[in-house]
């Protein structure tokens, strides 16, 4: 990418855009919210913020650093969220 993203940045987009959509597509909380190991992602504002607003939040500590193989969802579920949220199994 040509430019990263700062964490006020994407604080910014997860509280706006983000959590907003979370609830409109999945009021009963059946979703979780996990993140890869960027400087954004890890810092203790986002952390702390998706700690007390997501409701099935993985914290930095609880997920394998760069592993592909234990994280399906870039693959699968990452292209469908410009179609809207994927179908329930």
């Amino acid at each position: 990418p040509k430019h990263k993203i700062g964490t006020d940045v994407y604080y910014k987009i997860l509280r706006y855009t983000v959590l907003p959509w979370l609830k409109a597509t999945y009021p009963d909380n059946n979703y979780v919210w996990q993140q890869d190991g960027a400087p954004s992602h890890t810092s203790n504002k986002v952390q702390k913020f998706c700690e007390e607003n997501m409701a099935n939040f993985w914290p930095k500590d609880f997920w394998p650093p760069s592993s592909p193989d234990l994280n399906p969802w870039i693959f699968s579920g990452g292209a469908s969220l410009s179609r809207g949220p994927m179908p329930p199994l």
